[in-house]
């Protein structure tokens, strides 16, 4: 059974491969480096700055594939029809080696065992840490923030019981979701409204002041809703930080990958990655604009 997954995985992978570059006239043999991005602005500025990075300081041909998912992404890579990606240390732990990482984890131990399993299942190098952590984070309107002084999960307590809670669906659903985080910090909201994704903070916006919602750390649409990210105290949701993630033998068969792709640990905090998220989303500059502005800005 997990052989024909792979297997059909491996297919699929091939198929989007090949579709992608034939649409753009070039060949899989024109390149010597695959990286592959997401569906989503983040993954996409750092599918190019890594590509970017590359080809700035050696002679390789770099090719990026965006608008994979998850899965496909890291099966590309796993399988070696691409060589590097964006890993995120929850997804790593949880969706590609099938283990639980309980709430109020530290980052330590997640990464660890996102390190060492990928190295040892699949042959994938992960690098330390860049700044952004792209969890889930409770938030609320900064006329809020600033008129009570909540900055912090703890410091919103109190409010609760005289404020609704606004969340998608799935978040009502996981162990790390609405109840276990209310669990957790004694929350007791007067209600909740459970909305699709696509309409969590038009729903928020209707009476902003008297509600908190669940947001992704680097929403680019915390700026355009001016929602203030309150601080997760006692560490209750599992990290999402982003890690540059390579092959084993890409790392041999170039080595100085390493040195250049090094660059992206220790930097680029979540909300310097939310502003260039809402950058791109907003339509003020497109993927490859954010990625050259990023690798500017941070003099890599």
């Amino acid at each position: 059974m997990k052989i024909t997954k792979r297997l059909l995985m491996l297919l699929l992978c091939l198929s989007f491969i090949v579709v992608v570059f034939s649409a753009c006239n070039r060949g899989r043999n024109d390149y010597d480096l695959i990286v592959v991005g997401r569906t989503f602005a983040e993954g996409q500025i750092m599918a190019e700055v890594m590509a970017m990075l590359i080809e700035n300081q050696t002679d390789l041909r770099v090719g990026v594939i965006q608008d994979l998912t998850a899965t496909i992404a890291f099966e590309a890579v796993a399988l070696g029809e691409a060589q590097i990606m964006t890993m995120y240390t929850g997804t790593a732990v949880v969706a590609h080696l099938g283990e639980d990482v309980l709430p109020g984890t530290p980052f330590e131990e997640t990464f660890e065992r996102a390190r060492d399993g990928l190295l040892e299942e699949f042959d994938i190098v992960v690098f330390e840490r860049s700044l952004y952590n792209n969890t889930f984070a409770l938030g609320v309107s900064r006329e809020f923030a600033e008129a009570n002084n909540v900055w912090t999960y703890s410091d919103l307590i109190p409010f609760t019981p005289n404020m609704i809670f606004v969340g998608e669906h799935a978040f009502f659903d996981r162990p790390d979701g609405f109840h276990g985080m209310s669990e957790a910090y004694g929350f007791e909201f007067a209600d909740y409204t459970m909305v699709d994704v696509g309409l969590k903070y038009a729903a928020f916006e209707q009476g902003r002041m008297g509600k908190a919602l669940i947001v992704f750390s680097t929403d680019s649409q915390i700026v355009t809703f001016d929602v203030v990210v309150l601080e997760d105290d006692r560490g209750f949701f599992p990290a999402y930080y982003g890690h540059v993630a390579v092959r084993r033998d890409t790392l041999e068969q170039f080595p100085e990958l390493e040195t250049i792709l090094s660059v992206l640990a220790g930097i680029i905090t979540s909300e310097e990655m939310t502003r260039f998220n809402y950058l791109v989303d907003s339509g003020q500059i497109n993927v490859q604009q954010a990625a050259a502005l990023l690798i500017s800005e941070f003099g890599l």
